[in-house]
């Protein structure tokens, strides 16, 4: 299920965050910050998808044929992971700048 996946993938960035934070490469504060992003993009996608993604999805195989429908869902799905990459990267450059500035 999608719901399994999100807590496995959440379970991993955590570890991975850990290993982090006991390299001292992040603080506490940092960590959290980024699990509290991941749970807001999680959300983000979710509702995404929800709201806007599938009845869009629905209205183009009615209207265009489900081949089209799902060409135009890549497009979207694409453009949706591009999006949540483009603010996790501004929010580690932020973390990274803060930490230059701090040693």
């Amino acid at each position: 299920m999608a719901g399994d996946r999100v807590w496995q993938n959440r379970q991993a960035f955590e570890e991975k965050l850990d290993a982090l934070q006991q390299q001292n490469a992040i603080g506490e504060n940092d960590r959290e910050t980024l699990l509290g992003h991941f749970d807001r993009l999680q959300r983000e996608i979710s509702d995404e998808l929800a709201l806007v993604i599938k009845p869009e999805y629905e209205r183009r195989v009615a209207e265009d044929g489900e081949d089209a429908a799902r060409a135009w869902m890549a497009l979207a799905g694409e453009d949706l992971g591009r999006r949540a990459g483009e603010q996790t990267r501004a929010m580690i450059l932020d973390i990274m700048e803060r930490a230059r500035e701090a040693a």
